[in-house]
């Protein structure tokens, strides 16, 4: 949108002691101001309209206090009295508004009703004056038509206290009553003061001013049926208002007490409990700079202006581009009575600025009728949206003008004005929006992400896309070393295949077997000669027990033979097979049982056979002959078996020290001696062998004691014995 605003915000003047007049982007053109006109105290001149003839021709309707003026405006800087029509009564409040060639007319304080003028003839011919009727009331501070529904309601009369009369102009010369209106009754509450002082109209919906109650509106599409569609009390007395082009926004004023500055009011949740009609923005612009009570009288909004008249401030003029905070683009003062002092209600009373040739009307109380122009600005910028109030403006959305609206800017660098976080400077972040508007998205913040084409979750770093958040089959890792082996993946436990599973640059680390080589295939390797692998290579076991990997019978499985060789590899040789051979020191063929050696073989000086009783001998042996010699020569434990039987040494014997080696008895044998060592003694008796204190054999010597009678012993040495064998000295008795 492009709008052309002739405005200016660099060229304002203001008031000062003695000011002139003062004026922004306006001039006055002309001005209708007879002399000797009837006066109420200062005040000459009221209300003002206008009215566009058929052939194009414009005029002013301006009020005296005694009269109704028409006044030909064609030429803006030339008005010129057309018509004049004297009341009678003075008064100072009247109000004009014309529908299709009719001006209706009223009073407030008088009792001359509703006056109704014909001024279809125009510019050539005269105002005829059709009608004069006080059948809907004698008195009306204000009134208005709707021009859609052809209907005039008046406010402030005494046709309707509380509320609005309601014509009908289906026949604009002779309207007829539609209703008198009482809001009061129409809420069922009497009570309240709803006198209307003015009305804005459009459609059937009444947008009423209720003075001291507040701003109310009302639906009248069914004047039998009348409802409240919104209301607000505000805050003092709501003296008149206007509603923009869009039925948005309305702009009050409320008149007393002076210096309450203009209000916007938001009409977007009418009727609702909580935000039914509310005030967004106050705004108030005296041109002198010491002033507080400057009061607005009147506003006018025509497409996206707003007019005012200002009293003692003159006409102010804003654009409304920002519908919420009103531009002020515009001004005239052209009442310079009060110097820098703010007297009242005198000035500018009414404004019209609907004429299509631009010619804008006012009215001064004093000096009567006042026509101005726009003037073009000096300077003027363009200015762009800024509808996100990031203070950077939308190039799509602009206008030319001296004034910078609330919501816009010189800058029309935005990209997204509906986004207070994307503005050129903005930080970017990744969200696929292009936040600082240079054009590009996501730049320097979008995070790279890795094709994760085996799903493990782990990327490959040579494919990769930059996205703000990952893309499907996407991942943010890369350190995926095989992305088509899901398997394969850090921190994935190694196995043995010959892979690097978990991806560390490593193959099977860890987890490699050690193989032994078993080069007799026995099935067992050697310690000493490995390999890593994960299966066995051939020719290696994982076996390493082998204790000779070049002879296939040596294995720790293999059967222990006698040959000087760990055969089953258990670090034993020969374990189990050698065989035990006998010292043979005579050389008889015997060996001795107590001297021995294991070997596999036949050492040299040793036999198998250990039954030699007495290895110094060759003369005694198993294979000996016994002789008779008190010897055992055969070695079976039987001295002199089959000798002749010697005779027994006594009956009874007591033996106190030894000369012999064997002694006999018949019945009994005792002893007291010492047997010492080297000496080998044999006692026998029949009945009883006594050995007594004394007796003592020694380490080294042999002792036998046999019970048997003598004459009956045979030389074999055997039957009850006992031998002894001692170091220290010994006794025992034998019986």
């Amino acid at each position: 949108m492009i709008r052309i605003i002739h405005a200016s915000v660099l060229i304002i003047s203001f008031y000062v002691v003695g000011h002139s007049q003062d004026s922004l982007n306006m001039k006055k053109v002309g001005v209708y101001s007879p002399p000797n006109m009837p006066a109420l105290g200062t005040q000459r001149y009221n209300d003002i309209w206008g009215y566009t003839a058929s052939d194009g021709s414009e005029y002013a309707i301006i009020g005296g206090v005694d009269s109704v003026i028409v006044v030909d405006v064609t030429a803006c800087d030339d008005p010129q009295r057309k018509y004049a029509f004297h009341a009678g009564y003075k008064e100072v409040w009247r109000d004009f508004k014309v529908y299709q060639d009719y001006l209706y007319a009223v009073c407030d304080g008088c009792s001359e009703g509703l006056h109704i003028f014909d001024m279809s003839a125009l510019p050539n011919g005269n105002v005829s004056h059709v009608l004069t009727t006080t059948s809907f009331f004698t008195k009306a501070h204000n009134i208005y038509i709707d021009t859609a529904k052809a209907k005039l309601y008046a406010a402030g009369g005494n046709g309707a206290a509380e509320g609005l009369t309601v014509l009908d102009l289906a026949n604009p010369a002779d309207p007829t009553l539609l209703a008198q209106v009482e809001f009061d009754d129409e809420i069922g509450n009497t009570s309240l003061d709803l006198y209307v002082h003015d009305v804005f109209v459009e459609n059937d919906t009444a947008y009423c001013s209720h003075g001291y109650t507040g701003f109310y509106v009302w639906d009248m599409a069914d004047l039998n049926n009348i409802s409240l569609l919104g209301s607000m009390d505000s805050p003092n007395y709501n003296h008149s208002s206007w509603i923009n082009s869009t039925g948005k926004y309305a702009y009050y004023a409320e008149e007393v007490p002076r210096g309450i500055p203009m209000a916007v009011v938001d009409l977007a949740n009418l009727g609702h409990p909580v935000n039914d009609i509310q005030i967004i923005h106050t705004f108030k612009d005296p041109l002198a700079s010491n002033a507080t009570n400057v009061t607005p009288h009147n506003p006018f909004v025509k497409e996206d202006t707003l007019y005012i008249s200002y009293y003692e401030d003159g006409i102010k003029v804003y654009d409304l581009i920002n519908p919420e905070s009103p531009t002020l683009v515009g001004y005239y003062d052209f009442y310079t009575d009060n110097g820098n002092v703010y007297t009242g209600y005198k000035g500018n009373w009414g404004t019209y600025p609907y004429l299509s040739s631009g010619c804008i009307l006012a009215s001064d109380t004093k000096y009567g009728l006042v026509t101005l122009e726009m003037e073009p600005c000096a300077t003027p910028v363009t200015y762009y949206r800024d509808a996100d109030e990031d203070t950077y403006g939308d190039i799509g959305e602009s206008y030319i003008g001296c004034a910078q609206a609330e919501g816009w800017v010189t800058d029309n660098t935005d990209c997204d004005d509906t986004d207070s976080d994307i503005y050129p400077g903005s930080t970017e972040i990744c969200d696929g929006i292009d936040n600082n508007c240079n054009g590009s998205i996501d730049e320097g913040v979008q995070i790279t992400y890795y094709l994760d084409n085996d799903g493990d979750g782990y990327g490959d770093v040579r494919r990769f896309t930059e996205a703000c958040s990952s893309p499907q089959g996407y991942v943010a890792d890369n350190t995926d070393c095989d992305d088509n082996n899901a398997d394969r993946f850090p921190g994935n436990p190694e196995i043995c295949d010959g892979l690097d599973n978990n991806c560390d640059g490593v193959m099977d680390e860890g987890v490699l077997l050690t193989f032994y080589l078993d080069n007799d295939n026995d099935g067992y390797g050697d310690a000493n000669s490995t390999i890593t692998g994960c299966t066995a290579p051939q020719g290696y076991v994982t076996d390493n027990t082998d204790c000779d990997d070049t002879d296939t019978g040596i294995s720790p499985n293999g059967t222990e033979v006698c040959d000087g060789v760990d055969n089953n590899c258990d670090g034993n040789i020969d374990e189990g097979t050698l065989t035990t051979f006998f010292i043979d020191n005579d050389g008889d063929g015997y060996g001795n049982p107590n001297n021995t050696t294991q070997a596999c073989n036949l050492p040299s000086g040793y036999v198998t056979a250990n039954t030699d009783c007495n290895d110094s001998n060759p003369n005694i042996n198993p294979g000996s002959s016994e002789l008779c010699d008190d010897i055992d020569n055969n070695c079976n434990n039987i001295v002199d078996e089959n000798c002749p039987l010697p005779p027994c040494d006594d009956t009874n014997l007591y033996i106190k020290s030894i000369s012999q080696n064997i002694y006999r008895a018949k019945q009994m044998l005792g002893s007291d001696t010492i047997v010492i060592s080297g000496q080998d003694i044999s006692y026998y008796a029949g009945n009883n062998i006594q050995l007594d204190s004394g007796f003592e054999v020694r380490s080294g010597a042999e002792f036998l004691a046999i019970i048997k009678d003598c004459e009956l012993f045979s030389n074999t040495r055997s039957g009850n014995t006992a031998r002894s064998s001692s170091a220290a000295k010994h006794q025992k008795q034998i019986k």
